[in-house]
């Protein structure tokens, strides 16, 4: 820690961790798998930004995301470039996020619909 606050005062930072990656990452194949994961991480980020539905379900249940992905698929069509889960603490159910790559032929009323026969509810819609 004093080598690093020794770094901050003398400006030398930079310097000094490029130091400590050559000796833990010599052939740059750390920083190279870093670089990837941050790059598909800011893509997904960036896709679900471009238009996305929120939905919310009060179970977690096992199948519960493969009956909600056949009634967008099969039934509205939709095309998704994202998808993210994660559990609602406050209710013990899920909420999932979708990247819709086909925003035009999204019709949240229909969707809303839809999935009220799952239990499931349209959150949030947001365009960015």
């Amino acid at each position: 820690m004093d080598d690093i606050i020794k770094a901050v005062e003398n400006s030398t930072l930079d310097q000094y961790v490029a130091g400590i990656m050559e000796e833990i990452d010599s052939d740059g194949a750390i920083r190279a798998e870093m670089l990837e994961k941050t790059n598909i991480i800011l893509i997904r980020f960036g896709n679900l930004r471009k238009l996305s539905f929120r939905l919310h379900a009060d179970q977690d249940e096992p199948g519960l995301l493969l009956d909600i992905l056949r009634i967008l698929f099969m039934k509205h069509g939709l095309n998704f470039n994202a998808l993210d889960s994660l559990p609602d603490k406050n209710t013990g159910g899920m909420m999932f996020d979708f990247g819709v790559q086909n925003a035009n032929e999204l019709s949240i009323p229909e969707i809303t619909g839809s999935l009220a026969e799952l239990g499931v509810d349209v959150e949030e819609v947001k365009q960015g």
